[in-house]
């Protein structure tokens, strides 16, 4: 027998014995709301049970689809349906609970029309669009009228428009990152820098995008050290955010070749302290954030992070210094230091 029959023999029976199970069993009791843990439960349970998967292909209202081959048709998915597709639904973000909901409430209500948008599936046979209808479905346990597109290249997920716009957290997430809000907040922050941001907001209009920060990712996968370093960081460095200090360890790292161990003695004295004479640059950043850190009148994030640049250049001078002291705003205010 040739091997395309095989293939299309053998999910015909996983599909059979799939639909003898769903016939067997009782309707699933109609849910009205659903929490984001009750879901990503729901989605981990669909995934676990992996007895029914067919790595290549599914069938769907008798229609068999590929997932490999570009292709398109309107089929009616059932909850049986719905749990086979979740079940692939291993790289996708995590769910909303409103958006879940209010598709719940529509199919409780016969509200959900059939509107011509897809469930889309990767070549790979994940969901690349489509995760809350068919959550919705396999909650309501109310068929669903839905296109099923297969062929959809993985790494053009980003580009998937899914009614709630995706985030590059949500693409870093489908890609198998961690530290995905980190990672996302770093690279972010470093393209802005990039750009010539120095005052927050100041960046160019529509020139940090998802596509950008993923190309900016793969050009410098150096961002996911430097995102948990920051974000390790921000909990001992008292002022100073998790987004400055990536851009600071970004920008400090890349002036010369000693300045990336400098870097990390710079934040290590800074943190304890020790071994620092008056007159230290670090020790007047330290002395700064401190006072800065109880008084009721608070400078800015944005002086707080000029403040740490000029003596960071302070320091890597060799200067002397007993304050620190920075113009932020008015008729005389200072550039930012540029690190160096």
């Amino acid at each position: 027998m040739p091997a395309a029959a095989t293939t299309t023999s053998s999910t015909a029976k996983k599909a059979a014995v799939a639909a003898a199970g769903a016939t067997a069993k009782k309707a699933a009791p109609k849910r009205r709301t659903v929490s984001k843990k009750a879901a990503e439960v729901v989605i981990k349970d669909a995934v676990a049970d992996t007895s029914w998967m067919d790595e290549n292909s599914v069938i769907i209202d008798g229609h068999m689809f590929i997932f490999a081959e570009e292709d398109a048709a309107v089929v009616t998915i059932t909850s049986e349906d719905a749990r086979m597709l979740i079940g692939r639904n291993t790289r996708n973000r995590k769910p909303s609970a409103e958006n879940l909901n209010k598709i719940i409430t529509d199919l409780n209500n016969g509200d959900y029309v059939f509107n011509g948008q897809s469930i889309s599936i990767t070549k790979t046979g994940l969901i690349a669009d489509g995760q809350h209808r068919l959550l919705g479905c396999m909650e309501t346990g109310v068929s669903i009228r839905n296109v099923v597109v297969t062929g959809v290249d993985d790494e053009n997920v980003k580009n998937v428009d899914t009614g709630k716009a995706r985030t590059l957290i949500d693409i870093l997430e489908y890609a198998g990152e961690v530290n995905t809000i980190g990672l996302a907040t770093a690279i972010k922050a470093i393209q802005g820098w990039e750009l010539g941001e120095r005052v927050p907001g100041s960046a160019p209009k529509g020139k940090i995008t998802i596509n950008t920060g993923v190309e900016f990712l793969r050009q410098h996968p150096e961002l996911r050290d430097i995102a948990r370093e920051a974000q390790g960081l921000s909990k001992r460095v008292p002022g100073l955010t998790m987004k400055q200090l990536a851009i600071l360890i970004w920008a400090f790292d890349r002036i010369d070749e000693e300045s990336e161990l400098d870097r990390k003695a710079f934040f290590e004295k800074l943190i304890k302290g020790s071994g620092l004479a008056e007159g230290d640059p670090i020790l007047a950043l330290r002395n700064f954030l401190a006072r800065d850190s109880a008084s009721a009148k608070k400078a800015t994030p944005y002086h707080r992070f000029a403040i740490t640049a000029k003596a960071w250049n302070l320091h890597r001078d060799g200067a002397i210094v007993g304050t620190l002291k920075f113009k932020a705003g008015g008729e005389k205010a200072e550039a930012f230091p540029e690190p160096m």
